[in-house]
Parts: C-alpha cells; sequence; structure tokens
C-alpha cells in the first residue's frame, strides 16, 4: 500500500511541476531539454504511467545508436540526438504520463506531463416540447464542456439543456457545441421554423379544397356535359375548337347517351309526365264552322 502511494505521489509532483502538454488521440507531440551539452553520448527518454509503472521510451548511445526496448513506442517514436526532442506519432490514451530525460547518464530537471484525449464526437440537438406552443426545450448531452450560440453569437450559457422561446423569425437558428483541450465540433443548426412550424390548419384546408377542385373537374364537370343537354350544348359550342380541350370533349361526346340526356327546361308533372307547353298544341274542332 505504502508502495503504491509513494508512486501516486512522485506522479502528482511530477505533474505538478513538469510543462503540461495536451494531445488527442492520433496527434503528433514533439518535446525536448531546454539545452543540451555541447558533447553528449547518450540520450535516453522514461515515461511513467498514471499507475507509476516507468519504462523507457527510446534511448540513444553514441557506440550502439537508437533504441525502442518498450512495444508501446515501438515503430511510433523517434529522437534527434542533436537536440534531445523525442517526437511520438499516433498518439494513444495509454501515451498519457509524465516523460523525463537522462542525458550521459544525467536525469535532466525538465519534465513533461502528456495528457492524450478523445477527440469530442460531433454533437446532436434533441428537442423536446413543452406544455407551451411557444416554447420547446433544447438539449445537448455529452461528457465535454456544452456551449450554445444563436443567430447572433454565443449565448450565455454552459448547459446541456437550452430553453428557446419563440419569436416569429423563422431563420433565427440554435447550435451546440463540444470542447475539451484538444478538439472542439459544433452541431448542425436547428432553426425556429422547424421548432415552431406555423399551424397546419391553411395547409389542409388548400389541400381539402384542391381535392375539391379535381373532383369537380375530373367528375362533376364531365357528368354534366354528359347528361345535360343545356350544359353540353354551350360548352361544345365554346371548346371544340379549342385545342387539346377540343379533344377532350370529343372523347366525351363517344361515351354521351343522348337518349339519356336531358333538358335543363324539362319539369315532370305530378304523374311522372313530362309537361309539355299549351302553344304547341293543334286547334280544337270546335273552331271550325
Amino acid at each position: 500500500m505504502s508502495r503504491q502511494f509513494l508512486w501516486i505521489f512522485i506522479f502528482l509532483f511530477g505533474f505538478m511541476s513538469g510543462e503540461d502538454v495536451k494531445k488527442a488521440v492520433g496527434d503528433v507531440v514533439t518535446f525536448g531539454p531546454d539545452s543540451i551539452p555541447s558533447i553528449t553520448n547518450s540520450i535516453l527518454w522514461k515515461h511513467r504511467d498514471t499507475t507509476g509503472t516507468v519504462v523507457k521510451a527510446i534511448e540513444w548511445d553514441r557506440d550502439d545508436g537508437f533504441d525502442v526496448p518498450n512495444l508501446k513506442f515501438k515503430d511510433i517514436t523517434r529522437l534527434n540526438e542533436s537536440t534531445g526532442a523525442i517526437t511520438i506519432n499516433n498518439l494513444r490514451l495509454d501515451h498519457t504520463g509524465l516523460y523525463t530525460i537522462e542525458i550521459n547518464s544525467k536525469e535532466q530537471e525538465k519534465k513533461i506531463q502528456l495528457t492524450v484525449m478523445e477527440r469530442v464526437p460531433k454533437p446532436k440537438i434533441n428537442k423536446e416540447q413543452s406544455g407551451n406552443p411557444n416554447v420547446m426545450y433544447l438539449t445537448c448531452k455529452g461528457s465535454a464542456t456544452v456551449i450554445w450560440r444563436n443567430s447572433t453569437g454565443e449565448l450565455p450559457l454552459v448547459s446541456e439543456s437550452l430553453t428557446v422561446r419563440k419569436t416569429g423569425i423563422g431563420d433565427n437558428y440554435y447550435t451546440c457545441t463540444f470542447q475539451n483541450a484538444v478538439s472542439r465540433e459544433t452541431s448542425d443548426p436547428v432553426y425556429e421554423r422547424d421548432l415552431f412550424p406555423e399551424s397546419s390548419n391553411a395547409v389542409v384546408l388548400g389541400i381539402v379544397i384542391f381535392i375539391i377542385i379535381i373532383i369537380i373537374i375530373l367528375i362533376v364537370l364531365p357528368c354534366l356535359y354528359l347528361f345535360l343537354d343545356c350544359f353540353h350544348d354551350p360548352v361544345q359550342n365554346c371548346g371544340k375548337d379549342v385545342k387539346c380541350f377540343g379533344g377532350v370533349l370529343t372523347f366525351l361526346d363517344r361515351h354521351r347517351k343522348t337518349n339519356g340526356s336531358s333538358s335543363c327546361d324539362q319539369h315532370p308533372n305530378a304523374e311522372g309526365q313530362t309537361m309539355v307547353s299549351t302553344s304547341n298544341k293543334p286547334k280544337s274542332d270546335d273552331t271550325e264552322n
């Protein structure tokens, strides 16, 4: 137990006294000593992880050359023997820790605390209705710092949720940004016109009217044309010579049953017989002398 406590103390002491460097997973990092002796025979970089385990990251000896003994640094670590700088490519989370350097077998005061962090994901804004039709709740959940913005700029709010009130300006928009020490990502904008769509009554009414018009054009008017002479004859006279419309009338005439059509001025009497005007009756024989 005391050994673990010692390593934690050493790690925290090194963290507090060393240079702090933060990088994202996959990044490249380079750091080195403040100075290097004019005559350098050996350079050794060591890595102490968060559990206190110390390994050699890379070393160089004038006689033996370069060596990367630990697999964690294999093929991704380089050392500049002239400056003493170490470069690590394709960083992983397990590269986090304290880095120290020995030059000519003497540990230098310079220490580097490297923190490797995951990049933040692109946030997605979730919408939640409230009891008020003019108020909407927006949420943007994540493990990073959350920053809200609207059309006019950054909002004085750092929170996972945002209350939006209707302004009547459909082009107003809101975005959510995730941010940590190494990365920053912003969501797609959410527009007010999508949060507070106009009443659908007008749209429904328009659709109903459109359907009624279509029914009138496709069903009612053709039926009137087919079965009523008083409708058929004027339409025929006016539209037969009109391009396209005349063709439609011709098509309807082919299906028209003339014997079933009726005149608009004919009315059935009480016995179901058609009344005939008396002006058309022949004179009675009583007029003869």
